[in-house]
């Protein structure tokens, strides 16, 4: 069963940008600058976990739009 959960500490936030860094940048060759952008801090960042193991990950920002 996965599970999704909000990052509320460092540890997790590396296991994210660890998989962002080999999806997006590695697998799909996005600059890291564009990856990693001026919305890392004003974003909520979720890890999602399959039995203990980091599988995904997603951030959530609020924006003038919604």
């Amino acid at each position: 069963m996965i599970q999704v959960t909000a990052i509320t500490n460092p540890q997790d936030m590396a296991k994210a940008f660890d998989i962002r860094r080999i999806v997006f940048v590695i697998e799909q060759e996005c600059p890291p600058d564009e990856e990693y952008d001026e919305h890392e801090t004003s974003s909520q960042h979720f890890l999602a976990k399959n039995q203990g193991l980091a599988v995904g990950t997603c951030r959530f920002r609020s924006t003038d739009y919604g």
